[in-house]
Parts: structure tokens; C-alpha cells; sequence
């Protein structure tokens, strides 16, 4: 009964005052509780990383089709397995990222993968780095952000992990692929 009574003392007092509450307010409160629970996620990083995880994981479910908050909480997933060296995870959670592509703010998205990459290279998983670039440069591909594309890509990381470890035979296939961007591009200039 007292809820009813609160309920009507809200209504009453938006017609006194002329307060309407509307679709975009019970979006700013789910904006607020997906922050909340991002954040409340971020503290368990240190003492609690599977709670952390189900807490990000509830974050993107919250946060609907492609949130930046979404888009964050999968950025920390992706760290977090890094760190507990759940590399099969970390390929599956960092697609789903990738997939964020079109709705994140390019340079925020060339700051995160940049971040990764070099968590990746220092764990001196070069199969994992390997992968990644490619599934970055496949994603990035698809998209008009060639700019992205330059500034994320990894080839001297990857080309430096790889003559650490004496693997020069798998050095990448970028700078042909680098090499044919750059033409594309200047022909593009010389058709303006």
C-alpha cells in the first residue's frame, strides 16, 4: 500500500511542478546501474577475477547492443584472461570486442587494441599475438578506417617477438600487405 502511496505523491507532484518522467530518464538509470556495475566489476579485478569476470560479462549483457560500456567490460575481460593465461577465452571475448568496431570511438578502440597487442607481447604467446593481428586486420579490413588500420597495426611488435624467439620464418606477411594499402592509397590520391 505505501508503494502505491509513494507512486501517487510522484504523480501528483510532476503535475504540480510539471515534471514528466520519460523514456530517456529510465535510460539515464540504466546507464547509471551499467556504470555502477562496471565499476563495481573494475574493484574485484585484484581480489576476486571470476567474480570480476561474471560482473563484466553482466556489464555487456546490460549494456545491450554495442555500448561503449559493453565495449569497456570486454576490454577488461580481455585483460583479465591475459592475465590468467586463459588464452582461449581471451580469442573468443577479444572477437566479440572487435565487434564493437563501428559503435566505439576510434581513437579510444586504437588505444585498446594497442593495450592488448602489448600485453600480448609480453606474455611471449606469439601464436596468440599472431592470431589476434590477424582477426584485428581481418575486422579492420571490412571498415573505411584506414587511418585505424595503420595506427593499430602491429608488424614491428610482432616482427621484434618473433626474432626474440628465433622464429624469422613466420615473420608476417604485412609489409606486402602494407606495401599494397599505401599504393591503394596513393591512387586514390592521384584520382583526386
Amino acid at each position: 500500500m505505501e508503494g502505491d502511496k509513494g507512486d501517487a505523491a510522484e504523480c501528483e507532484m510532476a503535475e504540480t511542478y510539471g515534471f514528466e518522467h520519460s523514456e530517456e530518464d529510465e535510460r539515464d538509470e540504466d546507464d547509471v546501474d551499467i556504470e555502477n556495475q562496471y565499476y563495481g566489476s573494475k574493484e574485484l579485478v585484484a581480489s576476486d577475477a571470476s567474480e570480476a569476470l561474471s560482473g563484466f560479462r553482466e556489464v555487456v549483457r546490460l549494456g545491450g547492443d554495442k555500448s561503449d560500456w559493453g565495449f569497456k567490460a570486454l576490454k577488461q575481460i580481455v585483460k583479465l584472461q591475459l592475465k590468467l593465461r586463459n588464452y582461449e577465452s581471451v580469442r573468443s571475448s577479444y572477437r566479440e570486442m572487435l565487434s564493437y568496431i563501428k559503435s566505439a570511438d576510434p581513437r579510444n578502440l586504437h588505444k585498446v587494441i594497442v593495450k592488448i597487442f602489448e600485453l600480448v607481447s609480453t606474455s611471449g604467446e606469439i601464436a596468440l599475438l599472431q592470431e589476434l593481428f590477424d582477426t584485428t586486420h581481418d575486422a579492420l579490413k571490412h571498415t573505411n578506417i584506414d587511418r585505424l588500420w595503420f595506427k593499430t597495426n602491429p608488424a614491428l611488435k610482432i616482427q621484434y617477438a618473433h626474432s626474440h624467439n628465433s622464429s624469422m620464418a613466420q615473420l608476417p606477411r604485412l609489409p606486402t600487405e602494407l606495401l599494397v594499402k599505401v599504393v591503394a592509397g596513393l591512387e586514390l590520391d592521384d584520382e583526386l
